[in-house]
């Protein structure tokens, strides 16, 4: 209502004076009865009211508009306050805004990756299932901590013979092969467990749930649940794809939900759920596809439990311990006892983990980065704040006199007060609305960094954090008015007639002191941060400048699965023999092959063997295994030290071949080529292991895997012809080297496989180079960003600097005038001014210099560097002081530009 009223001041002030002007013509018409004249009656009517205009405002302050004009009126002043000093103003905004939109878009990302809890019912009482073995044997099929996963048997085991646990559900993923009409893509599809939606709390946002009854065991229902995620990009959120066939490595099945959950892991967002009973349809023809539901060696399977109310943790483990060990206890006779197995397999131990955040596989491989770079967009705000403070008592500084007069003049300290607090809240709103835009800007700027082959790219969401929004805005606020409320109040105290006489003061005042500690904290913070971007942006070319072992250059590559349409093995060997092949006859092509391995992918895989003669000394040998083509080696340019290349010959009937690195040789012959030369090896282990493969040639060690990985491993590299008879997946990753243009060549490679298999997809279609690039896009990205805070920091710690040195300057132009009448020449004026640009260079570059050693520290781990690195420390302070010296030039030169006569007059 009294909003109402002060938007109709106008009119109601009117109704007042009205109003009032008849109670006193009422009066005054009632004393002229009584006998009194008119001009008598008037003054006696007048003595009775008081003051009118008081009496006015009285009236209106129980409206209740007062303070909203009051408002208005401190509003006009702040603006007009504004626009007397744009440029001050233009600086507190941009720097609010460049804190608070780095850093909420930077922790937006920090929080999805590392700190995000899934989004189901109470997570924080889920819990993950850990193990450890005293064993490796038996058969793996892991993504990230080989702890967690378990065989099948063991989770039957768990799941019914517990008492705490409300539920026990298990969860495995795979890549698999989408198809719908005519369109193919490559997605993951999770297969989960009846109870698996019900034990976390998930519900179908249209249809239904899996339950149960679809997860028979080897009778599962062909039914299938999409991602949220996957039905909005694949199907444009369609409410009519209930009950559509969608094909799962070429086995149909029925949609009939759609959940708004992205799985346990958020680097492998699952496209599609299915029961966990018909893997083996999914699978078929992958590795060990018929015993993954029975044996009790093969671990592939997630678990994830839900806590009883009231029990806790200790006490739950403590039970799964019991269950866990009987079980091992239990399956002593049906396992292949030998040697000191059964002690081994019973060295066995359960763990339950916190389950509210997932399987963390994303957080596990970025999480280091992201925090490092969590810590050093902080410190850019701490620098952004404390910038916005020294600018704000700077400008407080140079308003000592105007406050004085207003006290002196009759201004209350709450109006002086509320006028402070007024300016710097509608400034902090601009910064903090600017700082919105920036942030979302930021956050699109970061995600478009990343590309499309990153599992990042899929788990992040492009909107911003609200909660970090807020904190970050508030702190905004809060500087901004605590810096500008702050100097008001020291003000209000000052003496009117000592604030007045201050023009002959040789010194900045009582808060000298604050803009030393901030401006030596703003250097502090800007060497800590200059340091860390130089040392992540020379690992970065360090990384740029390793040779891979191969070449990359006029090189395109793609992935294909053609086993996942659950073909047969001679089909699949047709079925890439013919894409090799019309690959060959395309124009500018030079040499086809194609590959188990997907080099640069960040994929790698291998296993045990056997190499007559070598002893483990406590570590078992695992190198990775490869699959080759004959010309594998010369598309990838990679040369033959010794031996021979694999050639059409080497097929499946004739003997097993093998070409082994140089790591290879170092670790299983000692580093003797002429031993490992003919040397002979076995994919098995045990005391009967054959070891009928013959080493016939020796490559160069290559990375394969990616090129921030300082090591893979031994390589052994094997002819595609002779890996037909594994009980495994066929993968074949198709190596060109063309010149011709990428995007017809991509066209027609494209074409190429449709016209041989439409259903097949095509992955990862593009250059070798690219994906070289792609490789490092993590410590790209980090580079990037830390360089930009870094420049920041350096940009705002300069002007925070010629903030000081200018208003320094500005308040001892009297004493600078008064020492040139004197006969004080440049030099001395200029040595006062860079005396005091040193004294704050050099306490900031006490502080930071430790600071800044503990930051390289931290990163040592992460960036890989060497040393000390003592140059990087020595060219950041450099840069430091260069800046430092910019800054000061413009203050420098008006005092040495200072007229006596000018000054003492003003003075």
């Amino acid at each position: 209502m009294s909003l109402l009223r002060w938007n109709r001041k106008r009119p109601t002030d009117a109704e007042l004076s009205d109003e009032l002007e008849a109670h006193l013509r009422m009066a005054v018409a009632d004393r002229v009865e009584r006998g009194e004249s008119p001009e008598a009656a008037r003054a006696a009517a007048l003595r009775e009211f008081g003051n009118l205009p008081l009496v006015r405002e009285v009236a209106r302050e129980q409206w209740g508009s007062r303070w909203m004009e009051s408002l208005a009126r401190d509003l006009k002043y702040a603006a007009r306050q504004i626009r007397r000093s744009p440029g001050l103003a233009a600086t507190v905004v941009l720097m609010l805004a460049l804190g608070v939109g780095a850093n909420t878009a930077l922790f937006t990302v920090f929080r999805q990756v590392v700190l995000a809890t899934l989004p189901v019912r109470d997570p924080q009482q889920l819990v993950l299932l850990s193990q450890k073995s005293g064993t490796d044997e038996g058969a793996w099929s892991t993504w990230g901590d080989q702890s967690l996963y378990f065989s099948y048997p063991a989770y039957e085991a768990l799941r019914d013979r517990n008492h705490t646990l409300d539920g026990l559900a298990a969860s495995a993923f795979s890549s698999v092969n989408l198809t719908t009409g005519t369109s193919s893509e490559t997605g993951y599809a999770e297969y989960v467990t009846g109870n698996y939606f019900s034990v976390l709390g998930v519900r179908a946002a249209l249809g239904r749930i899996l339950d149960p009854g679809d997860d028979r065991f080897h009778a599962g229902s062909a039914v299938a649940v999409l991602s949220d995620q996957y039905w909005q990009s694949r199907f444009g959120s369609d409410p009519s794809i209930l009950n559509r066939v969608l094909r799962i490595n070429g086995i149909p099945f029925t949609v009939v939900g759609v959940v708004r959950y992205r799985g346990l892991s958020g680097e492998y967002v699952p496209s599609v759920f299915v029961p966990m009973a018909m893997q083996h349809a999914v699978m078929a023809g992958r590795d060990h596809q018929d015993d993954r539901l029975t044996d009790s060696l093969f671990y592939w399977i997630t678990l994830t439990g839900r806590l009883k109310p009231g029990t806790s943790k200790t006490t739950a483990q403590a039970e799964l311990n019991s269950i866990w060990l009987d079980w091992h206890r239990a399956q002593l006779p049906f396992l292949h006892i030998r040697g000191d197995f059964p002690k081994q397999w019973m060295r066995t131990r359960l763990t339950l983990r916190d389950g509210s955040h997932g399987l963390q596989f994303l957080e596990s491989s970025v999480g280091d980065p992201l925090t490092v770079l969590f810590w050093m967009v902080a410190l850019l705000l701490a620098i952004a704040c404390s910038n916005v403070a020294i600018l704000l008592l700077v400008k407080a500084g140079g308003r000592r006199r105007e406050l004085a007069v207003q006290n002196a003049l009759g201004a209350s300290r709450w109006q002086l007060c509320r006028q402070a607090l007024v300016e710097g809240l509608l400034l902090g709103s601009i910064g903090a609305a600017a700082g919105f835009f920036a942030g979302i800007a930021t956050l699109r700027v970061v995600l478009g960094m990343i590309p499309e082959t990153s599992p990042l790219k899929a788990a992040l969401a492009p909107q911003l954090d609200w909660r970090v929004l807020l904190f970050t805005v508030c702190l905004g606020l809060g500087t901004s008015i605590l810096f500008s409320l702050g100097p008001a109040l020291a003000g209000i105290k000052t003496d009117p007639l000592e604030a007045l006489q201050s023009g002959s003061r040789t010194v900045i005042g009582k808060g000298a002191s604050w803009y030393g500690v901030l401006i030596a904290g703003e250097i502090a913070m800007s060497m800590a941060l200059l340091v860390s971007a130089a040392l992540v942006a020379f690992t970065l070319y360090q990384l740029r400048t390793v040779n891979l072992g191969f070449s990359t250059s006029h090189c395109f590559t793609f992935h294909v699965d053609a086993s996942a349409l659950g073909k047969q093995n001679a089909q699949v060997r047709n079925e890439y023999d013919a894409i090799e092949a019309a690959l060959q006859r395309m124009p500018g092509v030079a040499s086809v092959s194609y590959a188990s391995m997907d080099f640069l992918s960040g994929d790698q895989g291998g296993g045990y063997i056997t190499v007559p003669g070598y002893t483990e000394n406590g570590i078992r040998a695992l190198p990775n295994f490869d699959w080759i083509t004959p010309d594998f080696f010369s598309v990838l340019q990679i040369p033959l030290l010794a031996g021979r290349n694999f050639t059409a010959q080497d097929s499946d009937t004739s003997q097993k071949v093998a070409i082994v690195d140089e790591d290879f040789v170092k670790l299983f012959f000692h580093g003797d080529r002429n031993a490992a030369f003919g040397g002979q090896l076995g994919l098995t282990t045990g005391p009967h292991a054959k070891t009928d493969i013959q080493i016939i040639g020796i490559v160069p060690d290559v990375l394969s895997v990616g090129v921030s990985r300082n090591a893979v491993g031994p390589m052994l590299y094997m002819p595609y012809a002779q890996s037909w008879n594994r009980p495994y997946s066929h993968t074949a990753s198709f190596y060109l080297r063309s010149t011709a243009k990428p995007g017809q060549l991509e066209a027609s490679i494209r074409a190429a496989v449709f016209e041989i298999d439409h259903d097949l997809p095509i992955v990862g279609l593009g250059t070798m180079q690219q994906k070289e690039d792609d490789s490092l896009f993590q410590q790209r990205l980090m580079a990037m960003l830390a360089c930009a805070m870094a420049a920041l920091a350096l940009l705002m710690s300069s002007a925070g600097l010629y903030g000081v040195l200018s208003f320094a300057v500005s308040q001892r132009t009297p004493e600078i005038g008064i020492r040139m009448a004197l006969g004080a020449g440049r030099a001395a004026v200029a040595s006062m001014v860079l005396r005091r640009l040193s004294a704050l260079f050099l306490a900031g570059l006490i502080v930071g210099a430790p600071l800044a050693w503990g930051a390289s520290r931290i990163l040592a781990s992460l960036t890989q560097i060497k040393g000390n690195a003592a140059w990087l420390f020595a060219g950041c302070a450099f840069l430091m002081a260069v800046a430092s010296l910019l800054a000061a030039l413009l203050p420098l030169r008006r005092a040495l530009t200072v007229d006596p006569v000018q000054a003492l007059r003003a003075e």
